[in-house]
Protein backbone atom coordinates (compact mmCIF):
# COMPACT_ATOMS: atom_id res chain seq x y z
CA UNK A 1 0.00 0.00 0.00
CA UNK A 2 1.55 3.27 -0.77
CA UNK A 3 -0.26 6.68 0.48
CA UNK A 4 1.46 10.38 0.93
CA UNK A 5 4.47 8.93 -1.04
CA UNK A 6 4.84 10.22 -5.21
CA UNK A 7 4.94 7.95 -7.92
CA UNK A 8 8.21 10.20 -8.66
CA UNK A 9 9.53 9.68 -4.67
CA UNK A 10 8.74 6.01 -5.08
CA UNK A 11 10.79 5.98 -8.22
CA UNK A 12 13.66 7.45 -6.38
CA UNK A 13 13.22 4.93 -3.76
CA UNK A 14 13.31 1.93 -6.00
CA UNK A 15 16.27 3.36 -8.04
CA UNK A 16 18.33 3.84 -4.33
CA UNK A 17 17.75 0.11 -3.68
CA UNK A 18 18.72 -1.09 -6.57
CA UNK A 19 22.39 0.84 -6.17
CA UNK A 20 22.40 -0.26 -2.95
CA UNK A 21 21.87 -3.33 -4.23
CA UNK A 22 24.74 -3.36 -6.33
CA UNK A 23 27.38 -1.59 -3.80
CA UNK A 24 26.91 -3.73 -0.75
CA UNK A 25 25.92 -7.37 -2.86
CA UNK A 26 23.42 -7.93 -1.01
CA UNK A 27 19.70 -8.82 -1.51
CA UNK A 28 17.23 -6.71 -0.21
CA UNK A 29 14.22 -8.92 1.01
CA UNK A 30 11.70 -5.76 2.83
CA UNK A 31 11.84 -2.11 2.75
CA UNK A 32 9.13 0.24 4.03
CA UNK A 33 8.35 3.97 5.44
CA UNK A 34 8.88 4.18 9.18
CA UNK A 35 8.43 7.31 11.65
CA UNK A 36 6.12 10.23 10.79
CA UNK A 37 4.90 9.09 7.17
CA UNK A 38 4.01 5.82 8.21
CA UNK A 39 2.34 6.89 11.91
CA UNK A 40 0.38 9.21 9.72
CA UNK A 41 1.87 12.65 10.60
CA UNK A 42 4.44 14.10 8.29
CA UNK A 43 4.92 17.85 7.89
CA UNK A 44 5.51 19.28 4.32
CA UNK A 45 9.11 18.82 4.51
CA UNK A 46 9.42 15.74 6.87
CA UNK A 47 12.37 13.22 4.88
CA UNK A 48 11.73 10.04 3.83
CA UNK A 49 12.38 7.01 6.25
CA UNK A 50 13.31 4.06 4.61
CA UNK A 51 14.25 0.96 6.48
CA UNK A 52 15.26 -2.63 5.42
CA UNK A 53 16.05 -6.27 5.51
CA UNK A 54 18.35 -7.76 3.50
CA UNK A 55 20.71 -10.76 2.90
CA UNK A 56 24.05 -11.12 1.87
CA UNK A 57 25.10 -14.71 0.19
CA UNK A 58 25.69 -17.53 2.00
CA UNK A 59 29.41 -17.71 2.09
CA UNK A 60 29.21 -14.35 3.69
CA UNK A 61 28.24 -15.74 6.65
CA UNK A 62 31.03 -18.38 6.61
CA UNK A 63 33.42 -16.22 8.10
CA UNK A 64 35.58 -15.72 10.98
CA UNK A 65 35.53 -12.53 11.56
CA UNK A 66 33.05 -10.18 12.89
CA UNK A 67 30.92 -8.24 9.94
CA UNK A 68 28.94 -5.14 9.60
CA UNK A 69 25.42 -5.90 10.11
CA UNK A 70 23.39 -3.17 9.13
CA UNK A 71 23.84 -0.71 6.17
CA UNK A 72 22.87 3.11 6.85
CA UNK A 73 22.84 5.69 3.69
CA UNK A 74 23.98 9.40 4.06
CA UNK A 75 21.19 11.07 4.94
CA UNK A 76 20.24 13.40 2.13
CA UNK A 77 17.42 15.96 1.75
CA UNK A 78 14.78 13.95 1.54
CA UNK A 79 16.12 10.31 2.24
CA UNK A 80 17.07 8.51 5.38
CA UNK A 81 17.91 4.96 4.45
CA UNK A 82 19.31 2.05 6.84
CA UNK A 83 18.63 -1.57 7.23
CA UNK A 84 19.51 -4.53 8.86
CA UNK A 85 21.01 -7.68 7.24
CA UNK A 86 18.75 -11.20 8.00
CA UNK A 87 20.52 -12.42 10.57
CA UNK A 88 20.42 -9.72 12.81
CA UNK A 89 16.57 -9.21 12.20
CA UNK A 90 15.85 -12.72 13.46
CA UNK A 91 18.08 -12.27 16.28
CA UNK A 92 16.42 -8.91 17.33
CA UNK A 93 12.73 -10.69 16.65
CA UNK A 94 13.59 -13.38 18.97
CA UNK A 95 13.85 -10.79 21.32
CA UNK A 96 10.34 -9.01 20.17
CA UNK A 97 12.18 -5.60 19.38
CA UNK A 98 9.92 -3.25 18.78
CA UNK A 99 11.57 -1.55 15.60
CA UNK A 100 11.63 -4.58 13.51
CA UNK A 101 7.89 -5.37 14.55
CA UNK A 102 6.62 -1.81 13.44
CA UNK A 103 8.31 -2.59 10.28
CA UNK A 104 6.72 -5.43 9.04
CA UNK A 105 3.38 -3.55 10.60
CA UNK A 106 4.12 -0.65 8.40
CA UNK A 107 1.44 0.63 6.02
CA UNK A 108 3.52 1.80 3.24
CA UNK A 109 5.50 -1.32 1.89
CA UNK A 110 8.28 -0.53 -1.06
CA UNK A 111 9.08 -4.08 -1.20
CA UNK A 112 8.74 -7.34 -0.19
CA UNK A 113 10.01 -10.34 -1.74
CA UNK A 114 9.16 -13.81 -1.08
CA UNK A 115 12.05 -14.50 0.91
CA UNK A 116 11.17 -12.31 3.47
CA UNK A 117 7.74 -14.82 4.56
CA UNK A 118 10.32 -16.86 7.16
CA UNK A 119 9.78 -13.50 9.39
CA UNK A 120 5.99 -12.48 8.79
CA UNK A 121 5.42 -16.57 9.65
CA UNK A 122 7.64 -16.04 13.01
CA UNK A 123 5.50 -12.84 13.91
CA UNK A 124 2.79 -14.74 16.12
CA UNK A 125 5.45 -16.20 18.51
CA UNK A 126 7.90 -13.91 18.60
CA UNK A 127 5.72 -11.04 20.82
CA UNK A 128 7.11 -10.15 23.73
CA UNK A 129 4.33 -7.54 26.02
CA UNK A 130 6.88 -6.37 28.43
CA UNK A 131 9.98 -5.78 26.09
CA UNK A 132 7.29 -3.79 23.79
CA UNK A 133 6.12 -1.63 26.99
CA UNK A 134 9.87 -1.20 28.17
CA UNK A 135 10.87 -0.04 24.84
CA UNK A 136 8.04 2.42 24.03
CA UNK A 137 8.34 3.99 28.04
CA UNK A 138 11.63 4.91 27.67
CA UNK A 139 11.28 5.96 24.19
CA UNK A 140 8.37 8.61 25.63
CA UNK A 141 10.72 9.58 28.99
CA UNK A 142 13.72 10.44 27.13
CA UNK A 143 11.46 12.49 24.52
CA UNK A 144 10.07 14.27 27.76
CA UNK A 145 13.35 14.70 29.67
CA UNK A 146 14.86 16.25 26.33
CA UNK A 147 12.38 18.39 24.84
CA UNK A 148 8.95 18.72 26.69
CA UNK A 149 9.96 21.04 29.81
CA UNK A 150 10.19 24.35 28.19
CA UNK A 151 7.39 27.50 27.26
CA UNK A 152 7.37 26.04 23.26
CA UNK A 153 7.79 22.68 22.04
CA UNK A 154 8.12 21.40 18.75
CA UNK A 155 4.77 19.71 17.43
CA UNK A 156 7.04 16.93 16.47
CA UNK A 157 8.21 16.22 19.89
CA UNK A 158 4.79 16.39 21.38
CA UNK A 159 3.86 13.63 19.26
CA UNK A 160 6.34 11.94 19.56
CA UNK A 161 6.22 11.35 23.30
CA UNK A 162 2.31 10.72 22.96
CA UNK A 163 2.67 7.99 20.23
CA UNK A 164 4.64 5.81 22.18
CA UNK A 165 2.68 6.17 26.03
CA UNK A 166 -0.23 5.19 23.71
CA UNK A 167 1.27 2.18 22.16
CA UNK A 168 2.50 0.81 25.64
CA UNK A 169 -1.35 1.20 26.70
CA UNK A 170 -2.70 -0.58 23.95
CA UNK A 171 0.06 -3.43 24.74
CA UNK A 172 -1.21 -3.67 28.17
CA UNK A 173 -4.88 -3.34 26.91
CA UNK A 174 -4.81 -5.88 23.89
CA UNK A 175 -1.17 -7.53 24.54
CA UNK A 176 -0.26 -7.66 20.84
CA UNK A 177 1.94 -5.07 18.38
CA UNK A 178 0.01 -1.39 18.57
CA UNK A 179 -1.27 -0.57 14.95
CA UNK A 180 1.06 2.04 13.35
CA UNK A 181 -1.07 4.75 12.75
CA UNK A 182 -2.07 7.40 15.28
CA UNK A 183 -5.83 7.81 14.83
CA UNK A 184 -6.53 4.21 14.87
CA UNK A 185 -4.45 4.00 18.37
CA UNK A 186 -6.65 7.28 19.39
CA UNK A 187 -10.07 5.54 18.15
CA UNK A 188 -9.53 2.68 20.50
CA UNK A 189 -8.14 3.73 23.48
CA UNK A 190 -9.65 7.46 24.05
CA UNK A 191 -12.29 7.79 21.97
CA UNK A 192 -14.55 11.06 21.68
CA UNK A 193 -12.21 12.35 24.46
CA UNK A 194 -9.93 15.63 25.20
CA UNK A 195 -6.96 14.11 24.36
CA UNK A 196 -8.18 12.85 20.98
CA UNK A 197 -9.42 15.82 20.24
CA UNK A 198 -6.18 17.96 20.80
CA UNK A 199 -3.86 15.34 19.16
CA UNK A 200 -5.85 15.61 16.23
CA UNK A 201 -5.72 19.22 15.68
CA UNK A 202 -1.52 18.57 16.54
CA UNK A 203 -1.54 16.27 13.63
CA UNK A 204 -3.43 18.65 11.49
CA UNK A 205 -1.36 21.28 12.59
CA UNK A 206 1.83 19.26 12.10
CA UNK A 207 1.00 18.60 8.30
CA UNK A 208 0.85 22.25 7.12
CA UNK A 209 4.24 23.58 9.19
CA UNK A 210 7.49 22.50 9.39
CA UNK A 211 9.16 20.32 11.17
CA UNK A 212 11.07 22.82 13.69
CA UNK A 213 8.09 25.44 14.80
CA UNK A 214 6.82 25.77 18.03
CA UNK A 215 4.20 25.88 19.31
CA UNK A 216 3.07 27.10 23.09
CA UNK A 217 3.46 23.99 26.21
CA UNK A 218 -0.10 22.28 26.57
CA UNK A 219 -0.80 22.20 30.38
CA UNK A 220 -3.24 19.65 29.57
CA UNK A 221 -0.85 17.14 27.48
CA UNK A 222 1.62 17.78 30.41
CA UNK A 223 -0.26 16.40 33.27
CA UNK A 224 -1.85 13.29 30.65
CA UNK A 225 2.00 12.30 29.59
CA UNK A 226 2.50 12.38 33.45
CA UNK A 227 -0.19 10.43 34.28
CA UNK A 228 0.14 8.19 32.09
CA UNK A 229 3.90 7.79 32.64
CA UNK A 230 2.60 6.76 36.44
CA UNK A 231 0.30 4.20 35.47
CA UNK A 232 2.72 2.41 33.48
CA UNK A 233 5.06 1.76 35.60
CA UNK A 234 3.27 0.85 38.42
CA UNK A 235 1.90 -2.06 36.36
CA UNK A 236 3.95 -4.76 36.93
CA UNK A 237 5.22 -6.88 34.09
CA UNK A 238 5.87 -10.49 34.19
CA UNK A 239 9.40 -11.57 31.78
CA UNK A 240 7.80 -14.49 29.37
CA UNK A 241 10.80 -16.80 28.44
CA UNK A 242 11.72 -16.26 24.80
CA UNK A 243 11.31 -18.73 22.37
CA UNK A 244 13.46 -21.74 21.48
CA UNK A 245 16.12 -20.75 18.88
CA UNK A 246 14.83 -23.76 16.44
CA UNK A 247 11.99 -21.67 14.47
CA UNK A 248 14.52 -18.65 13.98
CA UNK A 249 17.45 -20.47 12.76
CA UNK A 250 15.33 -22.41 10.00
CA UNK A 251 14.05 -19.21 9.28
CA UNK A 252 17.48 -17.97 8.06
CA UNK A 253 18.10 -20.85 6.23
CA UNK A 254 15.03 -20.08 3.97
CA UNK A 255 16.00 -16.71 3.75
CA UNK A 256 19.74 -17.21 1.98
CA UNK A 257 20.12 -17.05 -1.90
Amino acid sequence: MHFMISPEMQQRIHDEMNRIEGEHDVKILFACESGSRAWGFPSPDSDYDVRMVYVHKADWYLNLQDQRDVIEEPITDVLDISGWDANKTLRLLRKSNPNILEWVGSPVIYRELPGFQPVRELLGTSFNHRASILHYVNMALNNKRQWLDRDEVKIKKYLYTIRPLLCAEWVMKHNCQPPMLYHELLSDLHPNSELETIVQALVAQKQNLNELDLVPRNPYLSEWIDESLSNIEATTLDKPDLPDWDAYNIAFRKMLP
